[in-house]
């Protein structure tokens, strides 16, 4: 198995060195992607919106752990099964709706009669774009689950850019692209 359960993180890949300075990935918060993490958050509790994420480097590969409902969980990744990892920079997530054509003409014509009907209708032909999702920089980790390539998403808002960049770079080295 390629994802490490906390308590066999040690063993697998391997101790923090007592004198070697840990290099660390902070700023991000998690947003899906890893099972093990997947399971132990609930969608629509308060606390999935913002999930405070680190990420050590450590001998034989990466220990990602978040901090959700006061209690800390810690999964790793073998250095082996790490394929990449890409930063983007996005503005938001957004969703097209279409608009209802015979809705807004039944109120048109409500209101105005049929040249409001018309009208209604009329404006209900193209679609609206609404933001689901808000932030400004994306981190995708793609990896290897039983042979199975998959992505782990976090998210980074715009103040902490460099922070994000500079402990990326520590932790993932070259596998890292810009």
């Amino acid at each position: 198995m390629t994802i490490i359960a906390g308590n066999q993180l040690n063993t697998t890949i391997g101790k923090f060195g007592i004198f070697t300075p840990r290099k660390s990935l902070n700023y991000a918060q998690y947003a899906g992607g890893l099972e093990a993490f997947d399971a132990v958050i609930d969608p629509g509790s308060m606390f999935a919106a913002s999930i405070p994420t680190n990420i050590h480097l450590r001998p034989g590969g990466v220990e990602i752990s978040i901090m959700h409902k006061f209690k800390l969980h810690k999964i790793g990744l073998r250095s082996s099964d790490i394929i990449s990892v890409h930063i983007e920079n996005k503005d938001s997530i957004t969703e097209n709706k279409e608009k209802s054509v015979i809705g807004r003409a039944l109120v048109g014509g409500l209101f105005f009669g049929p040249i409001g009907a018309i009208i209604g209708g009329l404006t209900g032909i193209d679609t609206q774009r609404s933001i689901i999702l808000a932030f400004d920089i994306i981190l995708t980790l793609t990896y290897l689950d039983n042979g199975l390539k998959k992505a782990a998403v976090f998210t980074c808002k715009h103040d902490k850019k460099a922070a994000l960049y500079k402990g990326a770079l520590a932790v993932f080295g070259s596998k890292l692209m810009l």
